[in-house]
C-alpha cells in the first residue's frame, strides 16, 4: 500500500499472541496466527531523530527459556541504511519459585537447661508464586543435647516432633505463597541439656504440580549455640543513672554500671546504649571506661549514636563502669528516656530480665532566635519603594515554638504592601496602604526547627518631608521557647532619603490609521512611570482635533482636513476615572486621572473615534490629528519632551461617476419669513441620478451669519466653521436621502436681509456640478428695507423740487 509505515512482529516458538492487545497512537494492528503486522499512514510528520509513537503488544509464555521475538519496518519513502530496520529481543521465561529459609535463636549462649526458641522464616523470592495445590515442607533435625520443650507452632503450619533429641521436627502448609512474601514464622521450643557447642540445620522443599525451586542454595539454615555448664554461667545486671534535668543542647551524662553476680567469669561483655535527638554539632560528647574500649570515638556530630563498649572480663563480684556525656535536643520540653544493654557472647546467663535498664531526665527545649533585616535602595528617593527583607534565624539547638516578628513602622513613610511571608507564616497586624508608623506583626504557627529561617518581604514609601533624611526602622522577634541569648532579637535600617526623581513617558496608538468614511478606528493611550519615585494625581488629556492646554514642548502643526467624532467605548485601568467628551461631539477633550502609578507601572486607556466628514469639498480623503499629554503632581527631574504623544488619522472615499442634485428648502416658518428668537428648520434633499453608486459623498450646510445651529440628526456640526456636514453613505441610482437642520433666528438679529443659506453636495467625481448647490433667500421679520427710486424717477424729483422752489421765490418777490 503507498504512503504507509508497516511494523511487523513475528513471535518464536514458545510464544502465544493475546488476542487483540497490539495498539499504539496512530497505529492500526492486525494478526494472523504467530504475525502481527501494525500499519500507520506516511509520510511521519515527526522531526528527525524522534521516536513514532510506541507499539505494545502482549503474548503468553508456554516453554521455558529464551524465546525471542522477531520485529520489521518498512517506509514508503528510499532508507538509506536498511541495516538496522530489523530487530529481535528475547525474554527469559522462567517456571521457578525460590524458596528460602532463615533460623535464628532467641538467647545465646545459654545455660544448660534454660529455655529459649528457635525461630524459622520461609520466604519465597521467585519469579512465580507458590500454587494453592503445592505444599512447601520444613524440616528441622534437632540434635542429641537439646530438647524440643513444647509443640513447635505457626499459623497455618501442621508441625510435628517432641522431644529429646536426636528428633526431627516437621511443619507443612499448602500454598499459594507470593513472590516476595514470607510465610507465618514457626516457633520451637527448646532446652540444650548438655554443655557445649551445638549445632542444628533446618530446611524446606516445596512439592506439588507448579513452579519448582530450582536454587537449592538457599534451602537450608543452620544455627549454632553454646551451652554454659550450671557452674560456669555469669549473671550480669545493668544499672543506669542520669545526672538530672537539663536544658536542651546542655551536656547531660549517663553513668551505666555493670555487675557480674557470678557464680562464674564472664568474658567478652558487650554493652550497647542506642543514643538518639542529639544535637547535630557535638551531640556526642565524651565515652570514658573503666575497662575495655568503646566506639565511636568521642566528641562525635549526628543526631543519633550506637555506642559499644567490650568491656573484656568481669570476674564474679567484680563490676566495670561506662560515662558517656550527651549534648541531648527535644521537640516539646518533657521526658526523655534512654535504655542500654549488657551480654556476653561467651558465657550463658542465668537471668537476662536485669541485663537492661533505662534512665529517665527532663530536657527542656531551649532556642535562639536572632533577626537580620536589610532596606534596599540605599539610598532611596522620595516616592519610590523601599523594599525590607527581615530574616528570622533560629540557631537551636531546639525548634523555636510561636515566633512572633514586630517590626514598628517608620512616621516619615507611607505602608506599600507586603510582598511574601515565608513558610505559611500570617501577618494578621498591618497597616492600611498609605499610612505612615504603626506596626506590622507577622507570625508562624508551625515550629521554627534548629537551623531553618524564615522570612517576611514588605514595601514602604518614603515621604517627600524625609528628603535629606533617614527612613529609621527597627524590628524584633519572640518566641515562647525559653532562649539562650535575647541580645540578638533585634534589629534596625536607617535609609537616606534622596529628592523624588520619575520619568513619565505617554504613548499613543491607533487601531487602523487609515478608515473609509463613516468608519471606526480605536485609540490606544499609555502612560508609563519610569520611576524610581511613585507619580502621584497623574492627569492624561487628549484633545481633538487641536492640541490644548499645556504642552511641555510645542506640538508640530498639522492640518485638519476631515473630522473625528468621540464615539465612547471607553476603557480605562489602574483606578483611573475620566471626563468624556459628548458622543458624537467632534472636538473635546478626554481627561483621565489615575491617583497613583508606581515604578514600573502602566495605565491604558482606549476609546473609539469615527470619520465622519472630510472637510475639504471634492477631496477623495482628509485627515485629524489628535494630541495627548501627561502630567503628575510631582516636578520630573528626567528631562520631560518625552510627556506628550499625537496620532493622525485619515480617512478617504472613493470617486464615482455619480451625479447627484441637492435641492434645499426652508420648511419652518411656512410663510418663509423669518422670525427673529424663533426657529428656522431647513431641508436638504439629495438624490442620485446616476449612472453610477455614490459613495461617501456629503451634504455640507454653511450656516450664514444670523443662524444659530440647534439640531440635525444624521449630520455632525463643527462649530468654529459654522459647518453642518451630513455623510449620504451608500446611494444607489435612484435613491433619495433627506436632511433636516434646524436653527434659531439671532436676536437680535446680526445677518443680513433677505438671509440666504446654501447647501452644498461634495461628491468626487459628480459629472454634473451645476447641480450641486441650492440655496434659500428668507426675509426677515421687522428688518423690512426702505422703498428705493429708479435713477429717471429721482431726476424728475429734483427738477420737481427745483420748480416748486422758482415759483416760491418769485411770489416773494412780486
Amino acid at each position: 500500500m503507498p504512503n504507509t509505515i508497516t511494523v511487523t512482529s513475528t513471535l518464536g516458538s514458545g510464544l502465544t499472541y493475546v488476542a487483540g492487545s497490539a495498539s499504539g497512537t496512530g497505529w492500526s494492528c492486525s494478526d494472523s496466527g504467530q504475525l502481527i503486522t501494525c500499519t500507520r499512514p506516511g509520510p511521519y510528520n515527526g522531526g528527525n531523530y524522534t521516536n513514532m509513537p510506541a507499539i505494545t503488544l502482549q503474548a503468553t509464555a508456554n516453554t521455558t527459556g529464551t524465546l525471542n521475538n522477531d520485529v520489521s519496518i518498512s517506509i514508503p519513502e528510499t532508507d538509506p541504511d536498511t541495516g538496522n530496520n530489523n530487530t529481535t529481543i528475547g525474554v527469559n521465561s522462567s517456571n521457578d519459585a525460590d524458596l528460602q529459609i532463615t533460623k535464628s535463636a532467641s538467647l545465646n549462649p545459654v545455660v544448660g537447661g534454660q529455655a529459649f526458641n528457635y525461630t524459622l522464616n520461609v520466604r519465597n523470592l521467585g519469579l512465580l508464586a507458590v500454587g494453592s495445590g503445592q505444599t512447601i515442607t520444613v524440616t528441622d533435625n534437632i540434635p542429641a543435647g537439646t530438647t524440643v520443650t513444647a509443640p513447635p507452632s505457626g499459623s497455618g503450619w501442621i508441625c510435628s516432633g517432641t522431644g529429646a533429641g536426636p528428633v526431627t521436627v516437621t511443619c507443612t502448609r499448602s500454598g499459594p505463597l507470593n513472590r516476595n512474601s514470607n510465610a507465618p514464622s514457626i516457633t520451637i521450643p527448646a532446652q540444650i541439656t548438655t554443655a557445649g557447642a551445638t549445632s542444628n540445620t533446618a530446611s524446606v522443599a516445596l512439592t506439588g504440580s507448579g513452579p519448582v525451586d530450582s536454587n537449592t542454595t538457599n534451602n537450608t539454615s543452620t544455627v549454632n549455640g553454646t551451652a554454659t555448664a550450671s557452674g560456669n554461667q555469669a549473671d550480669l545486671s545493668l544499672i543506669k543513672t542520669v545526672s538530672g534535668n537539663v536544658d536542651a543542647g546542655q551536656p547531660l551524662t549517663y553513668v551505666l554500671t555493670v555487675t557480674n553476680a557470678g557464680p562464674g567469669v564472664s568474658t567478652n561483655v558487650t554493652l550497647t546504649d542506642a543514643l538518639n535527638s542529639l544535637i547535630n554539632n557535638g551531640g556526642l560528647q565524651s565515652i570514658t571506661a573503666s575497662q575495655g574500649s568503646c566506639a565511636p570515638a568521642a566528641p562525635a556530630n549526628g543526631t543519633s549514636q550506637n555506642v559499644s563498649c567490650n568491656l573484656g572480663t568481669i570476674n564474679s563480684g567484680a563490676v566495670a563502669t561506662v560515662s558517656i556525656t550527651v549534648l541531648p535536643n527535644i521537640a516539646v520540653t518533657g521526658s526523655r528516656t534512654n535504655t542500654a544493654s549488657v551480654t556476653s557472647p561467651d558465657i550463658g546467663d542465668p537471668d537476662r530480665t536485669n541485663n537492661t535498664a533505662s534512665a529517665t531526665s527532663q530536657v527542656t527545649v531551649v532556642a535562639d532566635i536572632t533577626v537580620a533585616k536589610s532596606a534596599t535602595p540605599s539610598p532611596v528617593n522620595a516616592g519610590a519603594p523601599l523594599t525590607y527583607v527581615a530574616t528570622i534565624t533560629n540557631k537551636g539547638p531546639s525548634s523555636a515554638q510561636a515566633v512572633t516578628m514586630t517590626d514598628t513602622l517608620p512616621s516619615n513613610a507611607s505602608f506599600i504592601d507586603v510582598q511574601n511571608v515565608s513558610n505559611g507564616g500570617t501577618c494578621g497586624t498591618q497597616p492600611a496602604a498609605g499610612d505612615t508608623g504603626g506596626q506590622l506583626v507577622c507570625n508562624w504557627s508551625t515550629d521554627v526547627p534548629s537551623g531553618s529561617q524564615r522570612t517576611v518581604t514588605y514595601r514602604v514609601r518614603p515621604l517627600i518631608s524625609a528628603v535629606g533624611s533617614n527612613v529609621d526602622n527597627s524590628v524584633a522577634v519572640t518566641t515562647t521557647t525559653k532562649e539562650s541569648d535575647t541580645t540578638n532579637n533585634s534589629a534596625t535600617t536607617s535609609t537616606p532619603v534622596d529628592p523624588v526623581q520619575l520619568d513619565v513617558l505617554i504613548n499613543k496608538t491607533v487601531s487602523n490609521p487609515s478608515i473609509p468614511l463613516g468608519g471606526t478606528t480605536t485609540y490606544t493611550v499609555t502612560v508609563t512611570n519610569n520611576g524610581p519615585s511613585e507619580a502621584t494625581g497623574v492627569v492624561m488629556t487628549d484633545s481633538y482635533p487641536n492640541p490644548a492646554g499645556n504642552y511641555p514642548i510645542t506640538p508640530p502643526a498639522t492640518q485638519t482636513t476631515a473630522a473625528f467624532s468621540y464615539q465612547g467605548g471607553l476603557s480605562i485601568d489602574h483606578g483611573g476615572t475620566c471626563t468624556e467628551p459628548a458622543v458624537g461631539a467632534t472636538t473635546g477633550e478626554l481627561i483621565c486621572t489615575f491617583p497613583t502609578l508606581d515604578k514600573g507601572e502602566t495605565a491604558t486607556i482606549t476609546y473609539d473615534m469615527k470619520a465622519e466628514s472630510i472637510t475639504q469639498a471634492g477631496a477623495l480623503s482628509g485627515q485629524m490629528t489628535n494630541f495627548a499629554s501627561v502630567k503628575p503632581n510631582e516636578t520630573e527631574t528626567i528631562p520631560v519632551n518625552n510627556n506628550y504623544a499625537s496620532q493622525t488619522t485619515s480617512t478617504f472615499r472613493p470617486s464615482s461617476n455619480a451625479d447627484l442634485a441637492v435641492t434645499k428648502t426652508l420648511t419652518t416658518p411656512s410663510n418663509g419669513t423669518l422670525v427673529p428668537g424663533k426657529d428656522a428648520v431647513y431641508d436638504i434633499t439629495v438624490v442620485n441620478n446616476g449612472p453610477d453608486t455614490s459613495q461617501s459623498a456629503q451634504a455640507v450646510d454653511t450656516l450664514p451669519a444670523g443662524l444659530t445651529f440647534v439640531s440635525a440628526p444624521g449630520c455632525i456640526f463643527d462649530s468654529g466653521t459654522n459647518r453642518v456636514s451630513c455623510d449620504l453613505g451608500t446611494m444607489n441610482n435612484g435613491d433619495t436621502k433627506s436632511f433636516a437642520v434646524t436653527t434659531t433666528v439671532n436676536q437680535p438679529f446680526d445677518g443680513v436681509n433677505p438671509l440666504v443659506n446654501e447647501a452644498d453636495v461634495d461628491a468626487p467625481g459628480d459629472p454634473v456640478s451645476s447641480n450641486n448647490k441650492s440655496s434659500v433667500s428668507s426675509k426677515v421679520f421687522g428688518f423690512e428695507p426702505i422703498p428705493t427710486l429708479s435713477d429717471w424717477a429721482l431726476a424728475i424729483l429734483v427738477m420737481m423740487i427745483g420748480l416748486v422752489a422758482i415759483v416760491a421765490y418769485q411770489r416773494r418777490t412780486s
